[in-house]
């Protein structure tokens, strides 16, 4: 469960469970407390209290307590290469600050081997540096690869179709098309030019974009997966095709992320930093740390996302990018999501302080703008102090901060960012127990964009709570409008 999730399970504060979290082993609990836990731990079934003491004991291992050739110490990196006209997997095992070898005694034959049979073969490596001077041209084919490697270590390492959210769905084939397309190497085990042009890519990227934004992912997701195979077509050609590949898995890495797929949204994200840190462009890399740390975050590692961001945000909150409005947008939008993870962690002072610093990058721009695609500027930092609200759980501060957003001023096709508005008013509302209100804005959400409710967690769960007491006479349209968000 995620933090909020399990605070609402138990029936305690969020900043409750967020301590627990940040202390660990180190806490010590009030008797009552404990009762809590002890009586959720025997409420758990015979399957999930095996589970939990798995996981215990897994916590208690040490690296020296593995055995040794056993699996975890497989290389985690594997680098897909042709080799003769076949596809083989070579481990890469890291070696220093920024270098890594290709281990070609441990080749497999066979895409997506066990990679315990790495760990055990006998052959002496043949090392191959790869951080020399001489990359050139090849830097770029070296490092897109990489990225795929990394892919592929996670993809079947995890599971295929793994997602840390079972919620809404995409329509049916739309993650297995978009899955097929991230593992499908075409571009690898192929010599021929590109079938599309780099100038439509640019069109279809912006298409994606905007269908993103406008809350229209099902379309977005039947656009992405031809888009991905077309773009790794381009990925060895220029530096400019870098940086269109690394745009192009930005849009992978939103929706998969707004849709539930957790782990391939991160692997999505972690292609775009791949692509973008070759491209040498400084919009599309501070633009691919926004989609890390978000996938960082969707993937359960709060703490580690919220590192990341005050790392990301010190590097590209930069004299220059104050003179640049696209990264000063997305330096903003860094400021934004770590004040977000902050009140998600109940660090109320340290998210406030950080939406002051992005409310001052907000009245710097002087515009509400979609610079990078970042819809950054002043009201979207008022909306994301009304979400750091909601994180709190302080719905009278919510109703108070989102009734003075003027979420018209947004541009016009920012559906999504204003329907968000809505859902964070839903939840106060339902919070203070006023049913009607919650519904109308509930309803606002579908007048402005139809599939967001199908597809956002806390909407659902407002739905949920209001059919758990639902009175027919005060919300009329709340059965319906919960059937058509897939909820009911």
């Amino acid at each position: 469960m995620s933090v909020r999730d399990f605070a609402e399970h138990l029936g305690v504060a969020i900043r409750t469970v967020s301590k627990w979290e940040n202390r660990g082993a180190g806490i010590a609990l009030q008797p009552a407390t404990q009762a809590i836990l002890d009586v959720a731990l025997q409420r758990a079934t015979d399957d999930e209290t095996a589970r939990f003491e798995q996981l215990i004991d897994a916590g208690r291992r040490t690296p020296q307590s593995d055995p040794p050739g056993d699996v975890a110490t497989a290389p985690e990196v594997l680098l897909p290469l042709i080799i003769d006209g076949r596809t083989v997997l070579m481990p890469l095992s890291p070696h220093g600050l920024g270098r890594a070898f290709v281990d070609f005694g441990a080749a497999l034959t066979e895409p997506f081997a066990d990679r315990a049979r790495v760990a055990s073969e006998d052959a002496e490596p043949t090392r191959t540096p790869l951080d020399g001077s001489s990359m050139d041209i090849d830097r770029r084919r070296v490092l897109g690869a990489l990225s795929y490697g990394i892919a592929a270590a996670t993809l079947w390492g995890r599971g295929q179709g793994a997602t840390l959210n079972a919620g809404r769905r995409l329509q049916a084939g739309h993650v297995d098309s978009i899955r097929a397309a991230l593992v499908g190497y075409r571009h690898l085990a192929s010599d021929a030019a590109p079938a599309t042009s780099a100038e439509r890519l640019v069109a279809a990227v912006r298409r994606a974009q905007q269908g993103y934004q406008g809350a229209a992912y099902d379309a977005v997701a039947q656009m992405l997966p031809d888009m991905i195979t077309a773009v790794d077509a381009h990925a060895s050609e220029s530096v400019r095709a870098q940086e269109l590949r690394a745009q192009t898995y930005i849009v992978a890495a939103k929706l998969l992320r707004k849709a539930g797929e957790a782990q391939l949204a991160w692997i999505s994200a972690d292609r775009a930093a791949a692509a973008a840190s070759v491209s040498e462009s400084p919009a599309a890399q501070s633009a691919a740390a926004y989609q890390v740390v978000c996938a960082m975050l969707a993937m359960g590692d709060a703490a580690r996302a919220e590192d990341l961001a005050m790392t990301f945000v010190e590097r590209f909150a930069s004299p220059r990018a104050l003179r640049d409005p696209e990264l000063l947008s997305h330096a903003g939008a860094l400021w934004l999501v770590s004040s977000v993870i902050a009140a998600r962690n109940g660090d109320r002072s340290a998210s406030i302080e950080r939406l002051a610093l992005a409310d001052e990058l907000g009245t710097r721009l002087g515009l509400n703008a979609n610079y990078g695609w970042t819809a950054f500027g002043p009201v979207n930092v008022a909306i994301h102090r009304l979400s750091a609200a909601k994180e709190t759980g302080d719905p009278n501060e919510v109703l108070e901060l989102g009734g003075a957003i003027d979420a018209d001023a947004l541009p016009a096709g920012l559906k999504g960012r204003r329907a968000e508005v809505h859902i964070n008013m839903a939840w106060a509302h339902t919070q203070l127990r006023n049913d009607p209100a919650a519904v109308r804005h509930l309803q606002g959400v579908e007048n402005v964009a139809p599939e967001l409710l199908s597809f956002n967690r806390v909407g659902a769960g407002v739905i949920h709570d209001l059919l758990g007491r639902e009175d027919k006479s005060r919300t009329p349209g709340l059965r319906a409008l919960a059937r058509r968000a897939g909820v009911a």
